[in-house]
Formats: C-alpha cells, structure tokens, sequence
C-alpha cells in the first residue's frame, strides 16, 4: 500500500464534490466571520480581553484552521489565506 498525496486525490463530481464547492465559496469564510464576532480568532493572541470567547474557541479555530487549509490546498484564494496568516 502506498501513501496518496492531498494533491494526488481529485473529487470530480458527487455529493462530496458539491459540499466542498459550498466550503470553499461560502462556508469557510462565513465560519471565519462568525468566530471574528465571537471573539474566537482574537482568543489566538492569548491576550487578556473583555471578550470572554466560548469555552471550546481552541477547537473551534483548530477546525477552521484545518478547513481553510484543505480549501487552500486545492485552489489559492488571496482572502482566506490574509484570514488563515491572521489567525496563525
């Protein structure tokens, strides 16, 4: 058995491919957006805040993180790699 690369693996059509489509274009930013209000990506700082950030912000933005990472990985998008850079 032989390792697969991220980048060898294409999903080309499918229930799998139309939900990654939405990932890419909409959820991953919105997610983004809501975590920027919930104070979740400020948390990252580790800096003392009024914002008292959910209790599980942590893997919550690990989850984003590895998200935008995947999206990433397939196509460049400028504004999620300035959100991922921000948040990293």
């Amino acid at each position: 058995m032989e390792n697969a690369d991220l980048k060898q693996c294409k999903i080309t059509g499918g229930f799998f491919f139309d939900k990654r489509k939405i990932n890419a274009s909409a959820t991953v930013n919105a997610v983004y957006d809501r975590f920027m209000e919930t104070g979740r990506i400020e948390a990252m700082k580790c800096v003392p805040s009024e914002n008292k950030s959910h209790v599980f912000w942590d893997s919550d933005v690990a989850k984003w993180l590895e998200a935008a990472v995947y999206v990433l990985a397939e196509k460049e998008d400028r504004n999620l790699r300035e959100k991922y850079d921000e948040t990293v």
